[in-house]
């Protein structure tokens, strides 16, 4: 098996907890360090949950509204449609649920491919990664509702203007794509190719693997899951 990539002594020492979740931000390769000694991800699991449920909190009144006006738009009587007329907390809790999902998933397909490698690692550090790399997604997250919950809630006649209040994804690109198009290319923002990068190159510190093909597996696996996400949506 070959020696873990990402030992460099240039990196510093590890640093767990809270700390940990600043260096991923601000140091990543001291992060990585840390993944690499520690494989922690349980606090960084309970950040994203709890940006996962504050996302939904303020992005909440927003979608509420445009679910009525979508109703009131359809035939006579139809209910909003389905969780987007609930309340924020039953909203974050199947995004929370989709959330896990993905980083497992993400998790699993890493481990898998470092298998291919003849690498088997604990998929724990695995999972470790890409809860750590996916909080820049959720931090992006926070501040996109925030600039949601600013305007008012009844400025947002459907769901693809609530995607493109915060003007820095690939929805922005396209304002005459309909809700499904504007909430799909909504996935890929800065803070998405943020993270993406980052989950990259901590994969190749971890294993080795050329940064080309790093990027391949990730950017397929966020491309595959934002597809499985539209489609359980859809």
């Amino acid at each position: 098996m070959e020696p873990a990539a990402g030992t460099e002594a240039n990196s510093g020492p590890p640093r767990a907890g809270f700390a940990l979740l600043w260096d991923i931000f601000i140091k990543p390769g001291r992060a990585y360090a840390t993944i690499l000694a520690t494989r922690e991800w349980t606090l960084g699991l309970f950040a994203v949950v709890a940006a996962t449920f504050g996302a939904a909190a303020l992005n909440g009144p927003a979608l509420a509204h445009a679910a009525l006006v979508a109703a009131k738009r359809g035939p006579a009587g139809a209910p909003a449609s389905g969780l987007l007329g609930q309340n924020p907390m039953a909203l974050g809790l199947v995004a929370s649920w989709y959330t896990i999902a993905s980083l497992l998933v993400t998790a699993i397909v890493l481990q898998i491919a470092a298998m291919f490698r003849g690498q088997r690692r604990p998929f724990t550090l695995f999972l470790s990664l890409a809860v750590n790399c996916a909080l820049p997604i959720y931090a992006g997250n926070l501040i996109g509702g925030l600039a949601v919950r600013l305007r008012d809630p009844a400025s947002f006649s459907n769901l693809a203007q609530v995607a493109r209040a915060f003007p820095e994804s690939l929805a922005v690109f396209a304002p005459k794509a309909g809700d499904a198009e504007a909430i799909f290319l909504a996935n890929f923002d800065l803070f998405a190719l943020w993270s993406l990068l980052l989950l990259a190159f901590g994969f190749v510190r971890i294993t080795g693997i050329s940064l080309v093909a790093a990027l391949v597996l990730c950017f397929g696996i966020a491309f595959g899951l934002t597809l499985l996400g539209s489609w359980g949506s859809g």
